[in-house]
């Protein structure tokens, strides 16, 4: 038996004389229907052989479970059947199973559990797919998903392009193998720690503590995570005025839990994340939109420090000198002057540099990056940056590519440096691939008569 990780989805492949099995795994990603699972079974035999796949499920709750369909429909708190098919609302609702077969056996005695038996005929080549869809605003939602994954092998396609997509976006090469592996590590774990709520997008553990580090690495891949991911902290700031709870609600109504002492904390979180962000897309759109929620949380940082003395004064502090570099950029001079005066009150020190990005540009990035040559290695690129135009609301599918050969930026839009730069076409990494892996950078350009002209840059590694 062999398992496989992807960043996306997860894969086993197991078998005996003339039967081979791949089972994938995944949560479909940007696909039509988010809250769901998908199992994939490729199976591949000699002759005819009959697969016997027994599933256990372990809801870890009582839950009432009925068949429609040779489907399994398992919900919390349902209520009265109403309309033409007798769907239940409830407080949650999941399907399961197979879009093209039933269960030969289906065991419901258990309100825990569920037990279901399927009967697969093997013949050369076929795909079996299993598919859990899961709704917290009715019924009909759950089944209006499993219907638009029902297409296993095409959702898990999608999914994978898409990871490919972005994993690709944002990638740093250093001579430091181990800090390359663990920059792409640290990208992939901020896509897989954010997950859409009724509310918005958040972090998985919904504690807004955590959203400065996820901005400084979701920037370098999907700017509009990022900026999904301020928005609902925007909302949440303008609806608690100002007292951003611990942890962001589940549901757009749901009561919003007081931060108590923590308000130092949580307000300074949201206030450095946006900043972190404006500092490298900066948007004036973004940051207008914003700036009323930025007031709110500065005030309550005012008022904390008079009413809290020295708990949690310093990030209080922090969060006012924020507070004051925001106001900057917003042209705003009295509340600069204001909340840095209130600032000076604790130990706070400066706005924290930012460890990733201050490695190559200087901060704030402005339309034209200022690149940096000083960087612990003699070489170092930066790949697929997102770009957006800073007049543009949304993002757009701009990206920046800079390569520091040591000597020479090389980049794929207008930069300015200390050290000669040179503006390409574009620019490639060639022998990626982990089976083959040599990585050489090619720099592409246009004649005047139209023709490509082709140059390499092959760096060293560190053993």
């Amino acid at each position: 038996m062999i398992t496989r990780r992807y960043p996306g989805h997860q894969e086993t492949i197991c078998g005996n004389e003339g039967v081979i099995i791949s089972k994938q795994i995944a949560a479909p990603f940007d696909s039509d229907y988010d809250q769901s699972v998908l199992w994939l079974l490729a199976c591949q035999a000699e002759g005819d052989r009959l697969l016997r796949v027994d599933i256990e499920i372990d809801w870890g709750e009582p839950l009432a479970q009925r068949m429609v369909d040779g489907l399994l429909v398992a919900q919390q708190n349902p209520g009265p059947e109403r309309g033409l098919y007798s769907q239940q609302n409830a407080e949650s609702t999941r399907v399961f199973g197979n879009p093209e077969g039933r269960p030969d056996q289906v065991e419901l005695d258990d309100p825990q559990r569920a037990k279901l038996t399927y009967h697969i005929l093997i013949n050369g080549e076929i795909d079996v797919t299993f598919l859990l869809t899961i709704s917290d605003v009715g019924e009909q939602m759950a089944w209006n998903g499993f219907l638009a994954q029902s297409d296993g092998k095409r959702v898990l396609r999608q999914s994978t392009k898409r990871w490919a997509t972005l994993v690709s976006m944002g990638r740093v090469w250093t001579p430091d193998p181990q800090r390359n592996y663990q920059m792409q590590g640290e990208k992939i774990a901020a896509i897989l720690q954010t997950q859409r709520l009724q509310s918005g997008l958040a972090p998985t553990d919904r504690r807004i503590e955590k959203v400065p580090s996820l901005i400084n690495r979701l920037d370098l891949c999907d700017v509009t995570a990022s900026r999904n991911l301020l928005n609902h902290l925007r909302q949440v700031a303008e609806r608690s005025s100002g007292r951003l709870p611990v942890q962001l609600p589940l549901r757009r109504r749901e009561t919003l839990t007081d931060p108590a002492a923590q308000l130092a904390i949580i307000n300074s979180a949201y206030l450095s994340a946006l900043h972190h962000h404006l500092s490298h897309h900066f948007s004036p759109k973004l940051l207008a939109d914003h700036y009323p929620a930025v007031g709110l949380c500065a005030e309550m940082l005012v008022r904390f420090l008079e009413n809290s003395g020295d708990v949690f004064g310093e990030q209080a502090g922090h969060g006012l000198l924020t507070a004051a570099a925001l106001a900057q950029l917003f042209n705003d001079e009295e509340n600069v002057h204001r909340w840095r005066k209130s600032a000076t009150r604790s130990s706070a020190d400066p706005v924290d540099p930012l460890t990733i990005w201050s490695h190559f540009f200087d901060l704030p990035i402005g339309r034209v990056p200022v690149i940096r040559t000083d960087s612990p290695w003699p070489w170092w690129a930066l790949f697929d940056l997102p770009w957006p135009d800073p007049d543009t609301p949304a993002a757009n599918d701009r990206t920046l590519t800079i390569v520091w050969d040591g000597e020479t930026i090389h980049a794929t839009q207008p930069v300015t440096s200390a050290a000669p730069t040179q503006i390409h076409t574009q620019i490639r990494a060639l022998h990626t691939d982990e089976d083959a892996f040599d990585l050489t950078f090619e720099f592409v350009d246009e004649s005047s008569d139209g023709d490509k002209i082709r140059t390499q840059f092959k760096p060293d590694f560190s053993t």
